[in-house]
């Protein structure tokens, strides 16, 4: 088990192989309602992860959104409770923009088998209720009653 979780925007394969064995887990974030699943996975599923690498060129802001809730401050794209940002507690490493590779930060920051740096917890979250001023892709929930049931609309 390790302690670091990857997020980029650009194809894994631009990782190294022997970096992946070093990672808990390495995921894409293209979207600004990417921070609700960052977060919640930082509870719900990777609460040993105290170390965060966000990796790759941010175009269209989602990366900042995660930066800011890494960091531990609300943003307009948060849907669940502030308090979970204030209390993620991890070390954020932010290597948008820049030609370095992770390698480094996750070598140097590489600790086996850690225990849990955050209580393991439920992290619900509320349903979209806006557009946010991002590009890439949206999530819209349509409850109209008289349809057929809840509909799924993913909005680019």
């Amino acid at each position: 088990m390790s302690n670091i979780l990857i997020l980029l925007w650009l194809s894994q394969d631009r990782i190294d192989r022997t970096i992946l064995d070093k990672v808990a887990f390495v995921g894409t974030a293209y979207s600004a309602d990417s921070v609700n699943f960052v977060v919640k996975a930082l509870y719900e599923t990777h609460n040993h992860v105290d170390t965060v690498v966000v990796f790759g060129p941010d175009l269209n802001g989602a990366g900042e959104l995660i930066v800011e809730a890494l960091r531990g401050v609300c943003n307009d794209a948060l849907r669940m409770p502030c308090e979970y940002v204030k209390t993620l507690n991890v070390d954020l490493v932010d290597l948008r923009w820049r030609g370095e590779e992770p390698r480094k930060a996750a070598e140097t920051r590489y600790r086996p088998a850690r225990e849990a740096v955050r209580p393991r917890r439920e992290a619900a979250l509320e349903k979209p209720n806006k557009r946010l001023p991002y590009g890439g892709l949206h999530i819209l929930y349509d409850t109209d009653l008289e349809a057929s049931g809840p509909r799924l609309w993913t909005i680019y």
